[in-house]
């Protein structure tokens, strides 16, 4: 709920609760067939799958979320006959992100609501508590003299 009221507050065009609705379903109607592009982060096998049922034929899907285990995936239906593009994502181009990054902040990209939490790196463990139960967007860890 707490990241659902985040997305709102963000100006999300939809949003969509996946525990009460079928969320790509829900895409696909809301964007006429499908998305262009779904990024998965979950790495939850449900949210894999969702995001190759969510995208439009030719479209392109981002793997970044790590699964626990092996996910098993109908290839045929949800990637070659849909001409999908998968793409694995670990780590990223630094500078290249940095200079972007940079950029749309001197443009006004306003990403303090995002930051939900700052604790002192002495409570690092509540941090990743509060990220493992999904009670955090970004929590930033602070150096305190």
């Amino acid at each position: 709920p707490g990241r659902l009221a985040l997305a709102r507050q963000l100006g999300a065009d939809a949003v969509i609760d996946a525990s009460s609705e079928p969320a790509a379903e829900r895409i696909r109607e809301l964007t006429g067939g499908g998305a262009d592009v779904v990024l998965e982060m979950s790495g939850h096998p449900a949210g894999i799958r969702d995001a190759l049922r969510a995208v439009r034929s030719g479209g392109w899907v981002g793997l970044l979320g790590l699964p626990p285990a092996a996910v098993e995936l109908d290839l045929a239906d949800q990637v070659i006959f849909k001409a999908v593009r998968l793409e694995g994502i670990f780590g990223r181009r630094l500078w290249h992100t940095w200079e972007q990054m940079t950029t749309l902040l001197r443009r006004g990209l306003d990403v303090a609501p995002v930051i939900t939490h700052r604790l002192p790196l002495e409570r690092f463990e509540d941090a990743f508590a509060l990220l493992e139960a999904g009670g955090a967007g970004k929590v930033i860890l602070t150096l305190e003299p």
